[in-house]
């Protein structure tokens, strides 16, 4: 079966072809200098590096063009009858671009050659995407801190760091126009380099990176507007190509430094912990067989030593315990336990080991046939390597909720490009790619969480988790160019298979919280003594008991096909338009699904057939021919692809197979079955495929369901721009554009199993225990009781939330009823290397907004505050920023010549480069500690009163400098010496805590107990918190990095 849908997929593939994403063009005119257009000229493109040869013949227009080119430099030779012929060097042909020059031939014999330098203009005069280029001199020049070249994209305009994934050390997820990071698709070499399951690059970014920097030849980011061939993304398009060889040996042999101990102090931490980065690895390239087959081959070896810094919320590594905290009874208990508490505070091991393997062979089987082939692999492993964030070893875990982590990625690409006819190309892509994530836990005891002492401890309620990803991408590219046009059509095909082992929860957790106790017998009791978190701990005496059961494993297989058709119009030698259409399904695998029949849209997937995406673009050039200034204009409808950790929790999330366990040990009827502290109510271990839930507490267990909308529909995106550019010197270009993005029927995560909520008042304290005079109104889901019962016998009390489908815990719903807008203006000046200068600067300023757009909230509660309001959700996007400026430079200045030998190689052979980065501050959620409207989620409170991220954090400033000597051993042989400091300025750029679902910080804590005010009793209070707004971490501070690299 799995055979005839292949060669159906084959069969379709040959017959509709698509656009192959790693190439570029050439278009071009000849003329003589009366401005004639010269018919039957000879032009002949040779790719000097490799033999490679293609030869046209202009035709009545004096046209010629050449598609499906390899990127790089190129040399073009003209001939006409009758007049000298021409010969152009160093023509660059960047990936995804299109080329022009327009050549004019002098009267002449033929043998007298002109020999023209200079290349191609720097601005591209087709209809094409906002998109840049980031050349092979940015990867080598510029200062990286981590060597991910994907960082890189920060250079170009309109992008930002997605909160999703960053750290202190690590940007991420890229979020391009206001959506989501995990809308950003990847292409190496043309082919699919994604994870399907958690919508990031394949490898995501746990490892430090799946290609090195030595083997990344250059990459383009599409992020608006993009062309037809291009899909399965509503952001940016990240398109890299690889190093091949050549007929010369090249390569390079490379190691780099990092030691905390040139670094300076992180703000946040007392004194320098030791660690040390170590990179070093080779990259060779040569002829196998000159002119005919050739190799590339690279390896990259990371290894990073790094503390794990343990403090206790109170910013210390060791706890006291406060008067507050236990009275004379039980003084020496109490500081007793915060002795050994301690014990989990200070500084720990943590290794962060990975490499990376690459080896490319590209085949000439003739002129007009190339087959390139790549294998790829990429492992990343360590110690306490799960949660770690390098820059800041801070963290308010115990090393016991920490982990081992083991990444491997490997690809297999097979790339057979064919110039069939003159005007017709070809190409065909297979590429097979494993993606496997292992992660174990460190400990097998029960989780434990003391609240404001200390975050957790114990086993880790993510861990283990093991995700197996295997996917096979099949693409066919045709193109035909015409006299006055360009057509494109194509279909690519993805089959992706999953397994996903994820034990939520399974080993059970205690909180520790403020709770009132009975003052002799420490027992809870509703209106007894109160005694904060460190003192129940003490007693063992915890305020909650989570765990969840059911099944741990699914299997969220999916297929994609898409189709496209494009066609470019050249109206005019100034004029051109591009007319696109794709279409793209996405379908799930679905015979492990089941239905609840408590809610019957359960154990269903997405099935939208409509995706139809029409695309336009036009450019216009003006004025000087030789350097016009250049307007384009485009949009589109962009579709997106669902991540597969969405059907995962639809399966195994179904209400039947999993359930949640939730006790509050000051309810009365919990108490008879809350399990003695640290023993889990049930043990399911750290392999367990399933944990199933025993008797004696089915009453309390929810049974909660993840299900699609009945009306979900494919997220896509509306992507327009207007775009300014123009080359004002040589290879110096300046533009300007507006960019409009709006995300529709994203998808957005919300309760739907909830009663109307109703207004209730709730007093206000400071830390001190002082009335403040105010109230918080709240939208609660769970009513007061005014009448004694056995759960209340004092009322007022919070009843329980009693949900409309009785039986069933919160019904999440994964609806498509997310919209987001963003409207962005950029100005941009960038210069390729010219008499030792290069430069990129871009400024943004923009505004993003939507209500509520997800994180990949799948699995987790949901972040709708009030589900009744989803529509108040609208807000600043976690993503929005409303300013941000990136400066790159490189320079060589050589202030000395030939005539004066020796102040020549002291001082010619330098080179500085540096990067510097300035933002807004981000917007900062306020939220609430505790449930306090009663929904049964205590992951979506925000502070009574406040918008959605309503609050903004601190600004953002960075300046990395590298200065690089270089030393030639002989003509080919050249060592470069390098030192690099990464903000070097050392400004202290703090944050707030930051979440997959953006900045936030808590504003104040709901703590249900008996409350009087007035004379009134209330059954809860909130308690605000002086630090609201404190920043709690910093980026990194400065750090200094010294490399040597052996080029040849």
């Amino acid at each position: 079966m799995f055979a005839a849908r292949l060669t159906l997929i084959l069969l379709i593939a040959a017959t509709a072809c698509a656009q192959d994403a790693s190439t570029g063009a050439l278009r071009g005119t000849v003329s003589d200098r009366s401005g004639a257009r010269v018919a039957g000229a000879q032009v002949t493109l040779t790719h000097p590096e490799t033999g490679l040869e293609r030869r046209q013949t202009t035709d009545d227009d004096g046209a010629f063009s050449f598609d499906l080119l390899r990127p790089g430099l190129f040399e073009l030779n003209v001939s006409a009858a009758n007049m000298r012929p021409q010969r152009h060097t160093a023509v660059k042909i960047d990936v995804g671009g299109v080329a022009t020059l327009h050549l004019t031939l002098d009267l002449g014999a033929v043998e007298e050659m002109v020999t023209v330098e200079g290349g191609t203009p720097l601005v591209e005069t087709q209809p094409s995407a906002v998109s840049d280029v980031i050349e092979q001199r940015a990867l080598d020049d510029l200062p990286l801190n981590g060597r991910r070249y994907t960082d890189l994209a920060l250079l170009t305009p309109g992008v930002t760091q997605d909160p999703r994934g960053l750290t202190s050390s690590a940007n991420g997820d890229l979020a391009f126009g206001g959506v989501r990071g995990y809308h950003t698709s990847f292409l190496v070499d043309g082919s699919d380099n994604n994870n399907g399951f958690f919508a990031q690059a394949r490898g995501r970014y746990r490892a430090p990176y799946q290609f090195s920097n030595e083997v990344v030849q250059e990459f383009r980011v599409s992020s608006n507007t993009y062309g037809a061939e291009l899909g399965r993304s509503g952001g940016a398009v990240m398109n890299v190509v690889t190093k091949s060889g050549s007929n010369h040996l090249h390569g390079s042999l490379f190691y780099y430094l990092r030691d905390g101990r040139t670094a300076a102090v992180h703000p946040f931490v007392r004194k320098k912990y030791p660690d040390r980065q170590h990179q070093f690895g080779f990259s060779a390239g040569g002829p196998v067989r000159r002119n005919k087959v050739f190799f590339f081959a690279g390896f990259d070896q990371h290894i990073f030593h790094v503390p794990v810094v343990v403090q206790f919320e109170n910013g210390q590594t060791t706890l006291t315990a406060l008067p507050t905290d236990y009275e004379v009874t039980d003084q020496a208990l109490v500081t007793a336990t915060a002795a050994e508490l301690s014990k989990l505070g200070g500084q720990y091991r943590a290794r962060l080991l990975g490499n990376s393997g690459f080896l490319k062979l590209d085949f000439l089987l003739s002129p007009r046939h190339v087959l390139a082939t790549r294998f790829n692999l990429s492992r990343y492993y360590g110690e306490n390597n799960v949660f770690l964030d390098p820059s800041s070893p801070i963290t308010n875990f115990a090393t016991s909720e920490n982990g081992e982590e083991l990444v491997g990625t490997e690809s297999a690409n097979f790339a057979l490009t064919s110039a069939l006819a003159p005007r017709w190309n070809s190409s065909l892509r297979v590429q097979f790619s494993h993606d496997g994530q292992r992660s174990t836990a460190n400990s097998d005891a029960v989780r434990t969480t003391i609240d404001t002492i200390i975050s957790g401890f114990g086993r880790s309620s993510i861990l283990p988790r093991n995700t197996d990803e295997k996917r096979l991408h099949l693409t066919e590219t045709v193109s035909y160019e015409g006299r006055r046009h360009s057509f494109k059509a194509g279909a690519d095909v993805s089959l992706t298979r999953i397994r996903n082992y994820f034990p939520l929860l399974f080993g059970g957790q205690y909180i520790f919280d403020t709770i009132r106790v009975n003052p002799f017998t420490f027992r809870p009791q509703t209106f007894g003594l109160r005694i904060s978190p460190l003192r129940a701990y003490a007693h063992a005496v915890p305020r909650f008991y989570i765990q969840d059961f059911g099944d741990a494993v699914s299997y969220p297989n999916t297929n994609e096909l898409a189709f496209f058709v494009q066609e470019t119009i050249r109206v005019s030698n100034r004029l051109a338009l591009s007319l696109g259409l794709r279409y793209d399904r996405q379908t799930f695998r679905s015979d492990r699904l089941q239905t609840n029949p408590l809610w019957p849209d359960s154990g269903k997937v997405p099935s939208d057939r409509d995706n139809f995406a029409p695309r336009f673009g036009l450019a216009a050039s003006l004025f000087d021919p030789n350097r016009p200034l250049v307007l384009r204009g485009g949009f589109g409808v962009f579709y997106t692809r669902i991540p597969q950790i969405y059907n995962s929790v639809v399966e195994t999330q179904n209400g039947l197979n999993r359930g949640h366990l939730f006790l509050d040990n000051t309810n009365f009827f919990a108490q008879q079955v809350f399990p003695a502290y640290p023993n889990p109510l049930v043990t399911c271990g750290t392999s367990a495929l399933t944990c199933t839930v025993p008797p004696n507490v089915s009453g309390f267990v929810e049974r909660e369901i993840y299900s699609f909308d009945r009306d979900f529909q494919t997220p896509y995106v509306l992507q327009g721009s207007l775009t300014a550019e123009k080359e004002v010197m040589r290879r110096t270009a300046i533009g300007a554009a507006y960019l409009f993005v709006g995300g529709r029927h994203l998808i957005r995560a919300r309760d739907v199993n909830l009663p109307p909520p109703s207004e209730l008042d709730y007093p206000v304290f400071n830390e001190d225990g002082t009335f403040t005079g105010e109230f918080y109104p709240v939208n609660s889901f769970a009513s007061w009781r005014f009448t004694p019962s056995i759960a209340c016998p004092f009322p007022p009390c919070i009843n329980p939330l009693t949900r409309p489908i009785a039986g069933v815990g919160a019904i999440t719903s994964f609806e498509s009823a997310a919209r987001s807008t963003y409207h962005g203006f950029t100005l941009s000046a960038k210069r390729r290397m010219t008499e030792g200068l290069y430069f990129r600067l871009a400024y943004t300023f923009a505004k993003a907004i939507d209500n509520g757009q997800d994180a990949l909230v799948a699995g987790r509660p949901a972040q709708v505050e009030d589900a009744s309001k989803a529509q108040a959700e609208r807000a600043l996007s976690s993503t929005d920023q409303r300013h941000r400026v990136v400066f790159a430079f490189s320079a060589e200045p050589k202030p000395f010549g030939r005539d004066r030998p020796h102040l020549r190689r002291v001082f010619n052979e330098w080179r500085i480069s540096g990067l510097f980065t300035g933002g807004s501050g981000r917007p900062v959620n306020a939220r609430i500690r505790g449930d306090s409207n009663r929904d049964g989620n205590v992951e979506n409170d925000r502070l009574p009163g406040a918008r959605r991220n309503g609050f903004t954090g601190p600004e953002y400033f960075s300046a990395d400098l590298r200065l690089t000597r270089r030393i030639y051993i002989t003509e080919r042989w050249r060592l470069e010496a390098s030192a690099e400091s990464f903000n070097v300025l050392n400004r202290a750029n703090k944050r707030v805590a930051v979440s997959d679902d953006g900045f936030s910080n808590t504003a104040a804590a709901f703590q249900v107990g008996d409350q009087v005010v007035n004379n009134t009793h209330y059954p809860a209070s909130f308690v605000r918190q002086k630090t609201f707004l404190q920043p709690t971490n910093a980026y990194a501070p400065r750090q200094i990095q010294f490399s040597l690299r052996l080029k040849f």
